[in-house]
């Protein structure tokens, strides 16, 4: 036979020899864990003992024999097979740790010590060392000796800042809340460019437990760079997210002095407060910007929005109070006397007509503002809006002729979009409260599938009611009585509405419109501030109607009375779970949650 071939053929047998002792290995392996997940430990001992013999210096067979033997008690054996291990791989650091282990088990304090000092402080001499064993210790759960072991590097290799987020992120494991937060500053200072990875890390580190330790680092960093704008951030972001806010506020101020940001800062602050319902003191900070920043851009913005926050601070209780709302027309009125109905001002002067018209019911100054307002070149959009709030004061004035022009006009010129279903809306509303309910039906229709529409829900609701009277039977007459009884409302003539929703509750005991009616009564009742009558009729929706349409708004009405007007904290909670309970696929579920979460917060 040929050398050459004799050659290649003994190569093959090689080849295939060393494939089968591979594979071998390989599901002994596999059945060596297998034994050892099932608990098996004597088998997984055997096991794993023959292949720590055929390649003892694989590190992964080792301590899984290892640990077989502390399974079944053999601390000895243990301290044995790994001082052998120790001795055969001297460079590997795991054997003394591991090693230490066993020691303490067998009750040898000072030993296991004197081995996880010794790797630590003289056996690990390299960057590379100290990061592998650093991993090994903290994949293994032994925190305080991965720190221990990342702070010798520190030491031995002279370097301060050497392995700074290992060793911040164990101090955070460990509860060392002042030495994370001191390590983050470290990263900071050695990379400024890190500055807003580093805010977010100390933000993160911010609970109730750690939140005083994080402060002081904070100030002491401030008082001692008070220079550096970023430190100052870091210091007034803490305030701000552990809702701190008159400190974010002083700091915000002192930021915008140094710094000389020209009030940018202060009014986001001011943003921030109003969208934490922290009305006051976001228009502190507005009056801030208007004192000392006549030239920022801010500062016509902040006008606008003090106005604003008076709204806001207006609706929080129930009913909306009305003192509130004139101190936001007379901060609206302030902005418009001093700088002049122009078009940049169209907000201000659209929000006061509605607060006007709406919650003060002075209709005639409302379409002074709305006339005044329709002499300026406003956009398409902007002139739309203006004809349907003219059309809904005109409404109220009972010139009915004239609002349904101004809907029509507005439903002419935008055929789709959000301004044209509000207008087809307003269209519907008006015919209905006249008892055309087919026409009313035909305009809602045309916009009550369009979900994209904010207005589509309303559209709906009132869709459906129409739709459900007029199927039970051919007269109309109790629905035309509580369409008119609605129209009243919102005319504000109320007590003549009362009259006619008791004499509908009357004459019609079964119908289909009670909750409605109890409904309409409560909001009237609302909004002359009769709340004991008010909490009657939704106690009478929520216990006799609890799965139809309105249930949901009557308990959400009820709570939010216990909650802003009444300000009982604990009812209000009691009230706002049971509507989670209850109501859990309402519209209003994620402000429910919301204000749970702010109820609990304050509550010691």
């Amino acid at each position: 036979m040929n050398a050459r071939i004799v050659r290649l053929l003994m190569l093959m047998v090689l080849l295939v020899a060393q494939h089968g002792l591979a594979w071998s290995q390989a599901g002994e392996a596999e059945l060596a864990e297998q034994y050892y997940q099932e608990g098996e430990f004597e088998n997984a001992l055997n096991m794993y003992g023959k292949l720590q013999k055929k390649d003892p210096t694989n590190r992964a067979w080792n301590l899984r024999l290892n640990d077989c033997m502390l399974k079944l008690n053999q601390v000895d054996e243990s301290i044995s097979h790994l001082e052998r291990c120790a001795k055969k791989n001297p460079q590997d650091f795991a054997y003394p740790f591991v090693l230490a282990d066993s020691y303490r088990l067998k009750g040898d304090l000072k030993s296991a010590t004197a081995l996880e000092n010794n790797a630590i402080e003289k056996t690990i001499q390299t960057e590379e060392g100290f990061m592998l064993a650093g991993a090994f210790l903290y994949q293994t759960s032994r925190n305080n000796l991965a720190l221990k072991t990342y702070t010798q590097a520190r030491k031995t290799l002279k370097n301060k800042y050497l392995f700074g987020p290992e060793i911040a992120n164990l101090h955070t494991i460990l509860g060392n809340w002042k030495d994370a937060a001191r390590e983050y500053i470290m990263q900071y200072e050695v990379n400024p460019s890190l500055a807003s990875s580093v805010t977010q890390s100390i933000m993160n580190l911010v609970r109730p437990a750690s939140g005083a330790a994080i402060e002081e680092v904070l100030l002491e960093s401030v008082n001692q760079s008070s220079s550096d704008p970023n430190l100052r951030n870091m210091l007034f972001e803490f305030y701000v997210l552990t809702e701190n806010f008159m400190e974010a506020f002083v700091q915000c101020k002192s930021i915008d002095k140094v710094f000389r940001e020209n009030g940018m800062r202060v009014y986001k602050f001011a943003e921030t407060m109003r969208n934490n319902k922290q009305y006051k003191l976001a228009n502190k900070a507005l009056d801030y910007v208007i004192d000392n920043h006549s030239d920022s851009p801010y500062y016509l913005k902040a006008y606008q929005d003090k106005a604003i926050n008076g709204e806001l601070m207006a609706f929080e209780k129930i009913p909306v109070d009305t003192a509130a709302i004139r101190s936001a027309v007379w901060d609206y009125d302030q902005l418009l006397m001093r700088f002049g109905r122009k078009v940049q001002f169209y907000d201000a002067m659209y929000r006061k007509s509605k607060l006007l018209a709406f919650y003060l019911f002075d209709l005639s100054e409302a379409v002074a503002e709305l006339e005044s307002m329709s002499r300026l070149p406003l956009k398409p959009i902007e002139q739309a809006e203006v004809s349907l709030l003219t059309g809904d004061v005109l409404l109220m004035q009972k010139d009915y002729n004239k609002a349904v022009l101004k809907y029509d006009e507005v439903a002419e010129s935008f055929k789709e979009g959000q301004t044209g279903a509000l207008a087809k809306f307003k269209q519907g509303r008006l015919s209905y409260f006249k008892g055309d309910f087919e026409f009313a039906k035909a305009r809602l229709q045309s916009i009550k599938d369009n979900t994209s529409n904010d207005i589509s829900n309303d559209a709906i609701r009132l869709f459906l009611l129409i739709q459900d009277n007029l199927g039970m039977d051919t007269s109309t007459f109790a629905l035309e009585r509580f369409a008119q009884a609605q129209l009243w409302v919102f005319q504000r003539e109320y007590d003549t509405a009362l009259v006619v929703l008791d004499s509908i509750a009357y004459a019609f005991p079964n119908n289909v419109l009670a909750d409605e009616i109890l409904w309409e009564k409560a909001n009237i009742f609302i909004q002359q501030n009769e709340l004991t009558q008010a909490l009657t009729l939704l106690d009478q929706i929520i216990s006799q109607y609890p799965t139809d349409i309105l249930a949901d708004d009557a308990l959400y009405t009820k709570a939010k009375i216990w909650d802003y007007t009444y300000q009982d904290a604990a009812k209000a909670m009691e009230l706002y779970m049971q509507f989670l309970r209850n109501y859990s696929n309402s519209l209003f579920v994620v402000e429910v949650r919301k204000r749970i979460r702010e109820l609990r917060a304050v509550q010691p």
